[in-house]
């Protein structure tokens, strides 16, 4: 029996039959059920490192044809190295979260000029790249090069607090490390990157946030949370924060005013926000809601028109709605040009 480092919050305990349940009848399993998925086959280190940044709080359905187009797109280290911000945000639009675009895009630089095309396999190699976090690094490890790694994200979580009923808040870290003891601890001694992915895919087939298929779990002769799967995992889920948004149209013509992004918007392209003392709102167009990490955006967006020609700032640029297909622009923009194209 292993004892996890910290036994007053521990909720665990693994004997042989549960390490013969999560090595045998979840690798069995999982042979079996695998979803056949592009990054699967060829499993190469860059394949699963682009797979692993967009399935980064994304859903794998989602997924699947972003990457198809990024890899022919892409299709290796040097060729994203060498493509301009742009193309590669270009290439990401829609999927959200685009430090992750970022992050590959320098991370490809690096691999090229400093590490001469060749990832590191290990989880210390990994974690010195930019963009590799601990569950990257740990995911790229033992899928990639099948080392010995452990993982933890959102599924694993899921499958362990159910299986041990951890009555704990999971988004505490002291609670977080104790799932990272667990995953260490019930790594088999071969299959790596099959175990890790066992587990992964238990929760996104089976041990689903909602209606989970407990009847079809490989696990059901151990999981200690069967009888309530509902009650697990715990986790505090603070309120999403409103904001409002005026997004001002602005037209000469057949082109529309657009200003270059800044900050997290930096590479994208994007109408003003609508300012009264530089523009006039002369009609609303429409409205939307869109979340962005903790916030509920609700935009509404107008014609406009600037109040003198020295309103506009040097920055911005005159486009016509075919440019705009051209260009990468924030998801919630690209919405405003597709129903600026009906007529």
């Amino acid at each position: 029996m292993i004892k996890p480092s910290h036994p007053a919050e521990a909720f665990w305990k693994i004997d042989l039959k549960i390490r013969r349940a999560f090595h045998e009848s979840l690798k069995n399993w999982f042979l079996t059920h695998q979803r056949n998925l592009p990054w699967r086959d060829p499993r190469t280190p860059y394949a699963v490192t682009v797979s692993e940044l967009m399935l980064q709080q994304t859903q794998v359905k989602t997924v699947i044809p972003y990457f198809n187009r990024w890899m022919t797109t892409f299709p290796n280290w040097k060729a994203l190295a060498s493509a301009s911000e742009q193309s590669v945000l270009k290439s990401w639009e829609g999927l959200g979260y685009y430090s992750r675009a970022r992050n590959l895009h320098r991370l490809a630089q690096t691999v090229v000029t400093e590490l001469k095309g060749i990832m590191p396999s290990t989880v210390e190699g990994l974690t010195a790249l930019p963009g590799i976090g601990r569950y990257t690094a740990g995911a790229i490890a033992s899928l990639a090069f099948n080392q010995k790694a452990p993982l933890v994200d959102g599924n694993v979580i899921r499958v362990f607090a159910r299986i041990f009923a951890c009555a704990e808040n999971v988004a505490k870290p002291n609670v977080i490390a104790e799932f990272w003891n667990l995953a260490e601890a019930l790594l088999p001694e071969t299959d790596f990157g099959i175990h890790n992915e066992s587990l992964m895919e238990l929760g996104a087939l089976i041990c689903t946030p909602k209606n989970p298929s407990c009847s079809l779990c490989p696990m059901q002769k151990i999981c200690k949370g069967k009888t309530s799967p509902e009650l697990y995992p715990q986790k505090d889920r603070p309120k999403a924060e409103k904001l409002q948004e005026k997004i001002a149209l602005i037209t000469q013509g057949k082109k529309y005013w657009v200003i270059p992004g800044k900050e997290r918007q930096n590479g994208f392209w994007l109408f003003p926000t609508f300012n009264p003392s530089t523009m006039k709102w002369n009609q609303d167009f429409g409205s939307m809601k869109y979340g962005f990490t903790k916030y509920t955006i609700e935009m509404t967006y107008g014609l406009c028109e600037f109040k003198s020609k020295k309103s506009s700032s040097k920055e911005g640029q005159w486009m016509s709605i075919n440019e705009l297909e051209s260009i990468p622009l924030p998801q919630a923009h690209r919405k405003i040009v597709k129903k600026l194209q009906k007529p």
